[in-house]
């Protein structure tokens, strides 16, 4: 008999007559598209500057130019397309092609007719109307908000809008919205449907004279709120942004805030504005070139004062509120790549701006808000930050410098660890100050360094099997011991505790852990994204066994240290087992054993006490641990984390002794 097939035929994708998008597909077209119209619109403009260098016309670059403004056009429609798909319900998203209807688009005429009809409607609506019953006048301005928000894809329908409204109805769209209950999400899809009409709805009568009016910075007050929400094109939101963060603006409060939350939200409008504001580029900056040639030599890509002096005085300015601090901090993260590329793919620009962020953020007086956005860039940067922290490397004594570290011809000791620059191990522990004061800013860096982890492990162990060779393995968790004491150094730095008790790696974990705890949802689970880290950094037993009592804290997890470090070991058995390190015999004793004969989670071998440390270490033992088997899941997962602790305590211990001023001592 054969097997029932998943999809009878006739029905779903099979039936005659189904339409439908694969949702990854698209997005990934998309993303394709966009880059096409943006390469296409920066190569058009270099060929015309360069024949009007030799006095040629540029009439033939037409074509070419209305091929980029094209393809510019399709995306509203097409992100319109993949919102509509994503809005199924989950189940529905995990096969591939989705059921989707054309004939539920509007048609170009349509959706402006709607779209100024709209803009009419809202124009003439009163806020300030009396009325002794409903619908008041803010519930229908809520309504007419809700059509927009159906259609805030749709370029035809969003430009038609604003153009309804005009240049003065635009610019006083954000204030009327936050005048209603749910104002932030009124504001939000204004923003979005605002972006759209901008990306690919100028051609709409009217809007271009809309857009004229939004980039004049006097309008920046009125329009901030709106450019912070949606997708805008990257040069043209650089070109209102970079004056507003000249070193001579006056643009501050709320107004600031918008802008940098907009450039956060768009990583190559973010290098393209700051590009612009500090002049860093000798020839015109583009998307692709923010910064333009960057000099190959690294003493030149030091000497760059005037993005550091930059960096310092709009961080004053942005220090007035704590959300403008935080908008300063995704500015930051956004333009050092955190957002936008894979944790060891950056690009150059974004690896010469987050090596310059990285090398004197310590020196700013920071807000609170802006320091998770600096753990963000930790976190995308944790190849740079371990190589850093690396202190038995050879070039421990070398300064920070932005070259390959190591170079493409210098071996890796772990597989896959290469930076795109180098930081001294003292560069590197001053920027874990940045953010390493509490639990919540730390998270973004655990999360970081647990991609790092599940991303090397991999490699590292093919290669160990494969050689018989755990050295590689041994090498990765030294690393990483390392990054966990310059962690914890960095933490204790920071929180200076008036007694003495942080003498060493284990008493500084004892001092930040409570609300690590608190914050990861310990006891277990831990947050998802930093579960990897903060197993292997923490260890199970601290984690199950942990009370909030302060009084209680240190003498109680003192109490611990030789439950966490096997507890640790049990976290890196499993890791190990995971990437083939299988353990030959299976555990059988019931106190680390279930009804259904598998391991106990760590926490409930810990609460039997000496009973059940001695029931594990024996299953250990079984499977080779103390045996000399190096390739054994007991014998591995016992010398890789003395490894880490050995690393973790020396480095910690090395780090305490960087004392050099700090802007929060």
């Amino acid at each position: 008999m054969g097997e029932t097939p998943a999809v009878t035929p006739g029905t779903g994708p099979l039936a005659p007559g189904f339409n439908g998008i694969d949702p990854v597909l698209m997005r990934g077209f998309i993303a394709d598209l966009e880059r096409a119209g943006q390469v296409i619109a920066e190569h058009t403009e270099k060929i015309r500057r360069e024949l009007a260098a030799v006095n040629l016309p540029a009439a033939s670059l037409t074509p070419v130019r209305e091929i980029g403004g094209w393809a510019e056009e399709q995306l509203p429609g097409l992100r319109r397309r993949v919102e509509t798909i994503s809005a199924e319900p989950a189940a529905l998203l995990g096969g591939g092609l989705t059921g989707y209807r054309e004939s539920a688009s509007l048609t170009p005429a349509q959706a402006r007719r709607q779209g100024k009809d709209l803009g009419e409607r809202i124009a003439d609506l009163d806020l300030d109307e009396f009325s002794l019953a409903g619908p008041y006048a803010s519930d229908r301005m809520a309504a007419l908000v809700e059509e927009l928000r159906t259609h805030r894809h749709d370029a035809d329908f969003t430009a038609a809008f604003f153009a309804a409204l005009g240049p003065g109805g635009t610019r006083e769209l954000a204030g009327r919205l936050r005048r209603l209950a749910d104002d932030e999400e009124a504001v939000r899809a204004a923003g979005t449907a605002f972006a759209t009409a901008v990306a690919a709805g100028t051609k709409v009568p009217g809007f271009a004279a809309v857009v004229k009016a939004v980039e004049k910075l006097d309008a920046l007050d009125d329009v901030a709120d709106l450019l912070s929400h949606g997708r805008y094109p990257a040069a043209w939101l650089a070109g209102i942004a970079a004056p507003a963060l000249a070193a001579d603006s006056r643009v501050a409060g709320p107004t600031l805030g918008g802008i940098l939350k907009a450039l956060g939200n768009n990583p190559a409008a973010a290098r393209l504005a700051i590009s612009s504001a500090t002049d860093l580029s000798p020839v015109p900056a583009s998307v692709r070139s923010p910064f333009g040639a960057l000099p190959g030599s690294p003493q030149l890509w030091k000497a760059r004062p005037e993005l550091a002096a930059f960096l310092t005085t709009l961080n004053e300015r942005a220090n007035g509120s704590p959300d403008t601090a935080s908008g300063f901090g995704r500015l930051l993260a956004a333009a050092s790549g955190a957002y936008d590329e894979p944790q060891d793919k950056h690009r150059e620009e974004a690896a010469f701006f987050a090596y310059t962020v990285m090398t004197m953020a310590d020196d700013l007086e920071l807000g609170d808000a802006t320091r998770p956005h600096l753990a963000e860039i930790a976190g995308s940067y944790a190849t740079e930050i371990t190589l850093g922290a690396d202190i038995g490397d050879t070039d421990m004594t070398e300064d920070s410098a932005l070259r390959v570290t190591p170079g493409y011809f210098e071996p890796m000791t772990v597989p896959g660890l290469r930076g795109a620059f180098r930081l001294s191990p003292e560069d590197t522990f001053r920027f874990m100050t940045t953010f390493a004061g509490t639990a919540e800013n730390r998270l973004p860096f655990d999360a970081g360094m647990s991609r790092l982890v599940e991303r090397l492990l991999p490699q590292a162990s093919r290669y160990a099997r494969s050689t018989e060779n755990v050295k590689v393995l041994d090498d990765l968790f030294a690393a990483l011991g390392n990054v966990r004491g310059f962690e914890l150094a960095a933490a204790a730095r920071v929180l200076k505790p008036e007694d003495e008790r942080v003498k060493d790696a284990d008493d500084a974990r004892s001092l930040t852990i409570g609300t690590t705890l608190g914050l990861m949802g310990l006891v277990p689970p831990f947050s998802l994204a930093a579960r990897t880290w903060g197993m292997l950094s923490i260890g199970w037993s601290t984690a199950d066994t942990y009370k909030p009592d302060p009084r209680e804290q240190v003498a109680e997890l003192r109490e611990l240290d030789g439950a966490e470090t096997l507890g640790r070991q049990y976290v890196i058995a499993e890791l190990l087992a995971e990437q083939g390190f299988t353990p030959k015999v299976p555990p059988s004793d019931p106190a680390i054993t279930d009804a259904n004969g598998n391991l106990r989670p760590f926490n409930e071998i810990a609460k039997q006490g000496d009973v059940g440390m001695k029931a594990l270490e024996k299953w250990f033992i079984s499977n080779g641990m103390g045996a000399g088997e190096n390739v054994s899941n007991g014998e591995l997962s016992r010398s890789t984390a003395d490894k880490f602790d050995g690393r973790k305590n020396f480095g910690y211990e090395r780090a305490i002794f960087y004392k050099g001023k700090l802007t929060t001592d």
